[in-house]
C-alpha cells in the first residue's frame, strides 16, 4: 500500500509540472504570487508525496473560514496532478485534500479551467458542483473563418469608421494608462451596478506580471482622448481577455470592436493558439451573441465545493450575506443554499 502525506509546496516540482502542459496563466505560480500579496491571504498550497514523489501539487488561499484555489475573477487553478495517478489515486488525492483541510477552514472551493484538461477526477467527491460556460476563438487557422459574410462585411465598415474617427490603438508598454483607463471601468462598472475590482487590484497585477510580458493594455485614443482600452493576461498556450472597458458616450467611433480586432491580431502574430473571452451573465443574450458572432465557441468548466465543517451554518446564509462576506470569492453555488431560492 502507498504511503502519502501532504507537505507545504514544493515551488520547483510545480513549476516543473505547469512547464510541460499548456495551461492558463492564471493556473501559474505567477499568478498565485500576484494573487496571494494583493489579498494577503493565507497560503495554504500543497504538494501530495506518494512514497517519497512529488505527484501533485494544489495552490491554495485561505480567507475567513474558506480556503480557495484561488480567488478573484478568472483565477483557473486546482489540482494539479503528475502523469502516475489513475482515477482511484486521484480521488484518493483529494480525500487527502479534504482531510488535511477539515483542521484549518469549513469550506474548500475550486475553479476548474475552461481550455486546458486540469483533471478533477470523480467529481462526485464534491457536495456541489457549478458549472459555468465561457466562449474562446481559436486561432490556430483564421479566426474569421467560421464568421458569416455579413459580419465580416460590418466589421469592415466598423473599422472604418474607427480609422475616420482616428482612433489609434496601442499596446502600452509602461503603466502610465493604467489610471486613465480605471476611470473608464469605474464609470462602466457603476453603469452597470457591477462589482468594482479596486485600482491596486490592476496595479498589483502589472506589477507581478508586466515585465516577463503576461499582462498587457491595449488602448484606444482619440484625438488625445482615451477612450478605453483591454487588459490581457496571457502565456504561451492562450490570451486570457480579461477586462475591456470603454466608454459608452464614445460608441460611434468603433474603439471597442477596432480593439478588439487589434487584440486578436496581436495574440495570432505571437502564435498563441486560444483566445479566452471569459464568462458573460445569461442577462446579457447580446454580448454572448457578440463574441459567437466572432467565431468563438462555448468552453464549459466547473466550480467544485467540498463542505468540510458547520454545512448547517454554510448553507443557512442568504446570498446577500455571502456577497458581504466573500466578496470575489466563491463560497458555495446559491442553488444550494437553504434560506433562499437560487438566483437567475
Amino acid at each position: 500500500m502507498s504511503k502519502w502525506m501532504v507537505k507545504s509546496l514544493d515551488r520547483d516540482f510545480a513549476g516543473g509540472l505547469l512547464r510541460n502542459r499548456a495551461h492558463h496563466l492564471q493556473s501559474s505560480l505567477l499568478w498565485f504570487d500576484f494573487v496571494k500579496d494583493f489579498s494577503g491571504e493565507e497560503d495554504r498550497s500543497v504538494t501530495l508525496v506518494r512514497d517519497g514523489e512529488a505527484v501533485a501539487f494544489f495552490c491554495a488561499l485561505q480567507f475567513r473560514n474558506l480556503i480557495q484555489s484561488l480567488p478573484y475573477p478568472a483565477s483557473y487553478s486546482g489540482l494539479q496532478i503528475g502523469p502516475k495517478l489513475d482515477t482511484a489515486e486521484v480521488r484518493q488525492v483529494y480525500e487527502l485534500l479534504f482531510d488535511h483541510y477539515s483542521k484549518y477552514c469549513d469550506v474548500l472551493s475550486i475553479c476548474s479551467s475552461p481550455c486546458f484538461a486540469d483533471y478533477q477526477g470523480d467529481t462526485s467527491v464534491f457536495d456541489h458542483t457549478l458549472e459555468s460556460v465561457v466562449h474562446v476563438m481559436d486561432l490556430k487557422g483564421d479566426p474569421l473563418s467560421g464568421t458569416t459574410s455579413k459580419f465580416r462585411n460590418n466589421l469592415q465598415r466598423n473599422l472604418r469608421k474607427a480609422g475616420t474617427a482616428d482612433v489609434e490603438l496601442t499596446h502600452e508598454t509602461g503603466t502610465e494608462n493604467l489610471d486613465n483607463w480605471y476611470i473608464c471601468y469605474e464609470k462602466r462598472i457603476q453603469e452597470l451596478h457591477g462589482a468594482q475590482l479596486p485600482f491596486a487590484y490592476f496595479d498589483e497585477m502589472f506589477k507581478h506580471l508586466q515585465a516577463p510580458g503576461h499582462c498587457s493594455l491595449f488602448t484606444a485614443k482619440s484625438k488625445g482622448k482615451l477612450l478605453g482600452g483591454i487588459v490581457t493576461v496571457q502565456n504561451n498556450h492562450c490570451l486570457d481577455y480579461y477586462l475591456s472597458m470603454f466608454d459608452r458616450d464614445e460608441d460611434d467611433t468603433q474603439a471597442s470592436t477596432a480593439a478588439f480586432h487589434f487584440v486578436m491580431n496581436y495574440a495570432k502574430r505571437r502564435g498563441i493558439p486560444l483566445m479566452n473571452l471569459q464568462s458573460s451573465p445569461r442577462s446579457q443574450a447580446d454580448l454572448i451573441r457578440f463574441k459567437e458572432s466572432w467565431g468563438a465557441n462555448p468552453a464549459r468548466h466547473q466550480y467544485l465545493v467540498k463542505i468540510l465543517n458547520n454545512r448547517a451554518a454554510i448553507l443557512g446564509q442568504t446570498t446577500t450575506e455571502i456577497g458581504e462576506k466573500y466578496p470575489f470569492h466563491f463560497l458555495v453555488p446559491f442553488g444550494a443554499l437553504k434560506s433562499e431560492p437560487a438566483l437567475v
